[in-house]
């Protein structure tokens, strides 16, 4: 309940939201997840098989480190292997529009400056 509130709160817009979730009395740890699972959120199409599959790997903790430093051909079998994909949806057809949008992020983070050392 204390994200919901501080997430519906719209007051000071300038307060950063990790600061306005440690304010509300979550831990590091607990910021972390929430905004890691906020990002992953609009990345997964809202879709929960798939943001829990991405909030398990350790190593990925934002939009960034999954399009440059993520072994996108072990997430991907990950992925199908979990069925975090929508049903309906086959695994080479998931994989095939997996790879598209990991191609299209790894894009963005560069063309904004990221590199991948």
């Amino acid at each position: 309940m204390i994200v919901v509130g501080v997430l519906q709160d719209k007051s000071n817009p300038e307060t950063p939201l990790s600061q306005k979730l440690r304010n509300a009395g979550l831990q590091d740890k607990d910021v972390t997840a929430v905004e890691k699972t906020l990002a992953f959120q609009s990345f997964a199409g809202d879709f929960l098989p798939l943001i829990r599959t991405l909030q398990s790997e350790k190593e990925i903790n934002s939009l960034r480190d999954l399009a440059l430093t993520t072994n996108k051909e072990t997430l991907t079998r990950k992925i199908i292997h979990n069925k975090a994909h929508p049903e309906g949806e086959t695994a080479e057809e998931f994989e095939k529009a997996w790879r598209f949008i990991l191609e299209t992020q790894n894009k963005s983070a560069t063309n904004r400056g990221f590199s991948q050392s």
